[in-house]
C-alpha cells in the first residue's frame, strides 16, 4: 500500500510482478549490458508498464545487437501504434512473423493498427495463423466504441452538474458585491 496525494492505492499483483521482473532485467543488464534478452524482456515489461520512452530505449539496444529478433520487431510495432504510426508498425509485425513470432504474441497492438489505418473488419477479425475456425476475434471497434460511449455519458453528465452549479455560483458571486 502507498500513499499519494493523501490518498492510498494497492498496485496489482501483476504491476508487482512486472516491477520485480523488471528489477531482476535491470541488474543482469548492469552486469552485462548486451544481453539479449534481458534487454527485449525489459522492453517488454516497460512497454507494458506504460513506460514508452524507456521500451524505445530497451528495444533501440536490443535491434543493434540482433537485428532480425522477432521480439524485438513485435516491440517496436508496438511502439509505433502508440506513436500513431500504423503503417510502419504493421511492417515490424509483419517482419517479426516472418522470423517465426506467433502473432497472438501483438495481436492486441496489431489490431489497433489495422483499426487506425481503416481497416476495421481485419482489427475485429484477426487471423493468428491458427485454424481457421480458431482465428481470434478482437473486439476492438466495439470496446472503443463503448469506452467513448461510457466518457461521454459520463462527461455529459459532469457538464450538466457543473451547468447546474453555475447559476448557484453566479448568484452568490453577485450576491457579495
Amino acid at each position: 500500500l502507498a500513499m499519494s496525494g493523501g490518498q492510498a492505492f494497492a498496485q496489482t499483483a501483476d504491476e508487482n510482478r512486472d516491477a520485480d521482473a523488471l528489477a531482476a532485467d535491470m541488474r543482469i543488464l548492469a552486469a552485462n549490458p548486451l544481453d539479449i534478452e534481458a534487454l527485449v524482456t525489459a522492453g517488454e515489461l516497460t512497454l507494458r508498464m506504460g513506460d514508452n520512452t524507456a521500451a524505445a530505449g530497451f528495444f533501440g539496444r536490443a535491434e543493434k545487437l540482433d537485428p532480425l529478433n522477432p521480439r524485438v520487431k513485435a516491440g517496436l510495432g508496438s511502439l509505433l501504434v502508440r506513436a500513431e504510426r500504423p503503417g510502419e508498425a504493421l511492417r515490424r509485425f509483419q517482419e517479426a512473423e516472418a522470423r517465426g513470432l506467433d502473432p497472438s504474441k501483438y495481436a492486441g497492438d496489431r489490431g489497433l493498427a489495422y483499426d487506425l489505418i481503416g481497416e476495421q473488419e481485419r482489427a475485429l477479425l484477426l487471423d493468428t495463423g491458427a485454424e481457421p475456425a480458431a482465428s481470434t476475434t478482437l473486439p476492438l471497434r466495439a470496446t472503443v466504441d463503448d469506452l467513448l460511449a461510457e466518457w461521454a455519458q459520463a462527461h455529459h453528465r459532469g457538464a450538466c452538474r457543473a451547468g447546474a452549479d453555475r447559476p448557484r455560483a453566479e448568484h452568490e458571486r453577485r450576491r457579495q458585491r
